[in-house]
This record gives C-alpha cells, sequence and structure tokens, in this order.
C-alpha cells in the first residue's frame, strides 16, 4: 500500500511539474536568405482539433530585431522569425537587412506562407508537422510593424484570415500622434 501510495505521489509531481520546453527554431529558404522561424505552441490547442496561428510581425526600426514574441493568446501556435541579415542569440537569418524594405516584405511573405501551410521549412515539415493547427492565420503588429505587415499583405496573395495592427501608424487616427 505505501508502494502504490509513493508511486501515485511520484505520478502527481511529476504530473504537475511539466515545464514549457524551449521554443522549436526551424528555418525557411527564400529568395532573400535563409530565415530563422521561432515556434511557440501551445500546453493546449484552442479547438480540439487544433490551434489557430499568428504571426508576430518583428520590428525593423529600433535597435531590437530579435524574435518578437508577446504570448498573445495561450492557445494560438505563436510564430515569430527573424528578418534577412539579422542574429538573435545563437539563432540567425542570412541574407541582407533593409529596414522593412523588398526584402523584409519577402521574408515576411514566406513566413506567412509557412504559417499557412503552403511551403515547407529546410527540414521538409509544414507547419502541421509539429503541431496541429485549424485553417485560422492571422497577423499581429505592434507598433511600426505595422507598415512593412500591410505592405506585404498588400503586395503579395497571402493566406491570411485576420490582422491587428495595434497603434500602428497605417491607419489615419493615429498616423499623426508623434509630430516632429
Amino acid at each position: 500500500m505505501k508502494r502504490l501510495l509513493l508511486v501515485l505521489v511520484l505520478l502527481l509531481v511529476i504530473g504537475c511539474s511539466v515545464e514549457k520546453t524551449e521554443d522549436t527554431v526551424v528555418y525557411l529558404d527564400t529568395d532573400v536568405g535563409e530565415i530563422a522561424v521561432q515556434l511557440d505552441f501551445p500546453f493546449e490547442a484552442r479547438y480540439s482539433d487544433g490551434a489557430p496561428v499568428v504571426v508576430v510581425v518583428s520590428t525593423f526600426m529600433t535597435g531590437n530585431h530579435g524574435f518578437s514574441s508577446y504570448d498573445i493568446v495561450e492557445d494560438f501556435v505563436e510564430i515569430g522569425y527573424l528578418w534577412p541579415g539579422v542574429t538573435h542569440g545563437k539563432y540567425s537569418s542570412t541574407g541582407e537587412f533593409d529596414y522593412g524594405g523588398e526584402n523584409c516584405q519577402k521574408a515576411l511573405s514566406e513566413v506567412i506562407r509557412f504559417a499557412s501551410g503552403e511551403i515547407k521549412d529546410m527540414d521538409g515539415n509544414y507547419l502541421n508537422d509539429y503541431y496541429d493547427v485549424v485553417d485560422n492565420v492571422g497577423v499581429y503588429a505592434f507598433s511600426h510593424p505595422g507598415i512593412v505587415a500591410v505592405n506585404t499583405m498588400a503586395k503579395y496573395d497571402l493566406d491570411v484570415d485576420w490582422f491587428v495592427g495595434r497603434e500602428n501608424p497605417t491607419n489615419d487616427e493615429i498616423f499623426s500622434v508623434e509630430l516632429g
């Protein structure tokens, strides 16, 4: 009986102490370089058949060009990435960084295509091979990344179901709030 109780206590402790694993980083082979893509998986998907996907647009005008991760929604797959030519810790994207220009737009379009299940990563895997996802892909941009997000979505034919542009200077109401 003591042995059974000990086994049950150990199972309970092990079950309650599961920690989040390190995010998965994969690479996409694009025309503008090999793009590092960070995949942040939820503990539990929002729906029984999988999780929606949100691509978090990285900053490009500030000094911090690392993976953008806001933990926006707990039950979504959250995707961050590094712009071409940017290094963050032990991860790097190849190519030339152009501050939201053609290279950045092309890289973002390929990340969205990967998120939508249209293309494979360099290991030959689709996003759905890593985690069950549903056909619900969105883009989130906080502040100035909204500029490159809107430009990219306007330029490329992308399978995006929704866009959240939080306080970004692409809408008339807040474009001129920082004069001077």
